[in-house]
């Protein structure tokens, strides 16, 4: 991150916790920064005008300088897009502050990655607009499926992770996600009858997701035990990271019971 004293960004708010009697700490995520957390001095009192603006979800413009220990403070704060879902749905609260979570969980302090700020906001955007609450479940999973693409943690749909030759996905004989391998390897894979595999046609359908865009992906109609299957399959690369889930992923497969 640049090293100057001063910073005025627009910034998403991705979360924000007590610091002391009054004041607050808050993570933002700013487009060509990445992430950061500052203070906002005051914040807790009442007639202080970060009690509003500085929420999670909102996108504001701060102006922050950074001390000498190296340390943030927010100093001004206007807000330019207030994102409040929990007056027209829960589901949709959920959904927003869960995005915000897995935003602060699998990003770096100050590391730039503009593609993880774009896919976010162009998300919560149509997510504000969504009264439908299967479509708002759709879209969530087709952010995460974003997200992994983005950090690089899907598997190469293309080739053996064994053998690592150019693989036919009709010839594909075992895939659970964190591997997919050939006939040939898979007849020597010990752990074989261990694994849980999926339907290999979910190999069209992520390989779908990551090349298009979100727009034409909220399209594509999935019944009951797709929507189940596609569930089980993020929840299973999420298990394979060294982050811990949301506890808010629990309270959303709850609702979707």
């Amino acid at each position: 991150m640049n090293q100057q004293r001063y910073w005025n960004e627009s910034a998403l708010v991705l979360k924000r916790y007590s610091a002391g009697e009054k004041d607050r700490q808050v993570i933002l995520y700013i487009k060509g920064v990445g992430k950061i957390s500052a203070k906002a001095r005051g914040a807790k009192n009442l007639t202080s005008p970060f009690v509003s603006r500085l929420s999670p979800l909102n996108t504001c413009r701060v102006l922050m300088y950074r001390a000498g220990s190296g340390y943030w403070t927010i100093t001004q704060c206007e807000t330019l897009r207030e994102f409040t879902p929990e007056k027209h749905s829960t589901k949709k609260a959920i959904i927003g502050l869960t995005m915000m979570d897995i935003i602060d969980r699998c990003s770096e302090p100050e590391h730039v990655n503009d593609p993880l700020y774009e896919v976010t906001i162009e998300t919560l955007e149509k997510l504000e607009l969504m009264i439908d609450e299967k479509k708002m479940e759709q879209l969530f999973d087709i952010f995460q499926v974003k997200i992994f693409e983005i950090l690089g943690i899907l598997p190469s749909f293309s080739h053996c992770t064994r053998c690592h030759q150019k693989i036919d996905p009709e010839k594909i004989s075992g895939w659970d996600m964190l591997q997919i391998t050939c006939h040939d390897c898979e007849k020597f894979n010990p752990k074989k009858h261990a694994r849980e595999t999926f339907n290999k046609e979910y190999l069209k359908l992520l390989n779908y997701l990551q090349k298009n865009t979100i727009e034409a992906s909220l399209k594509i109609s999935m019944d009951e035990d797709q929507n189940k299957d596609m569930k089980k399959m993020l929840r299973t690369l999420w298990n394979a990271q060294t982050f811990s889930l949301p506890k808010s992923f629990d309270v959303l497969e709850s609702l979707h019971a």
